[in-house]
């Protein structure tokens, strides 16, 4: 699955089991994703497949970010949204006052490697389906 024209994206965190999901968001600081780009999707270092970006939309500040996004990508409401981004970005005391990017990825058929498959299993035996 190896790539060299693919940009990396990780999480930490599967926030609200969006990865499971054909379509999913990350907030984030950086402006350097792009329509169109394919990218290697990783959760805590091990690659998932690659996904596509279908969207990206510009926020003065994660207070601007629409509720109902929030929900969608933390599982959170907007405050509990912003309080996860300070605790992620604790040496930045702006954080929570940056733009912040909502990127919309879709998963690219056929490119899910065995951890992701192992996501869905594992989901499955804990009836969250």
């Amino acid at each position: 699955m190896e790539n060299k024209t693919c940009l990396r994206t990780a999480f930490s965190t599967n926030w609200n089991n969006k990865l499971l999901l054909n379509c999913f968001t990350t907030i984030r600081f950086s402006d350097r994703f792009a329509v169109g780009q394919e990218h290697e999707i990783f959760l805590k270092d091990r690659l998932l497949g690659l996904a596509t970006v279908v969207d990206v939309t510009r926020y003065a500040s994660i207070q601007a970010v629409p509720e109902s996004v929030c929900f969608t990508d933390t599982g959170y409401n907007r405050i509990n949204t912003s309080g996860i981004i300070a605790k992620m970005y604790p040496s930045d005391p702006n954080a929570t006052r940056k733009p912040v990017y909502v990127v919309t990825f879709e998963w690219s058929e056929g490119s899910h490697t065995s951890a992701h498959q192992a996501l869905f299993v594992r989901a499955e035996q804990l009836s969250l389906f």
